[in-house]
């Protein structure tokens, strides 16, 4: 069975262009928590962005991730990733 170990998430939404958030993902369960606003919901769309190549529904195409023009008020390129580590290891 494989399992994701880890994901990394750059530009995307909240999280910040210019710093990954990594997250490790325990087995056999990983509980995500944190108030509104937080990313949670975000944590969830990457996993199926990364495993599915999927945007969130409604998203319009490019409106998953940060649009440069409003979170800086000038045109600025923004990078954009979210990856994750997988395994294909029996437990």
């Amino acid at each position: 069975m494989s399992q994701i170990e880890s994901m990394a998430i750059l530009g995307i939404r909240s999280f910040s262009p210019e710093e990954a958030s990594y997250i490790k993902f325990n087995s056999p369960l990983t509980v995500i928590v944190g108030s509104n606003g937080s990313g949670k919901t975000t944590i969830i769309e990457c996993l199926r962005y990364a495993c599915t190549g999927d945007q969130p529904p409604n998203s319009k195409g490019g409106a998953f991730v940060n649009d440069p023009k409003v979170r800086y008020k000038k045109k600025k390129e923004c990078t954009r990733l979210c990856a994750c580590v997988c395994t294909n290891e029996r437990h």
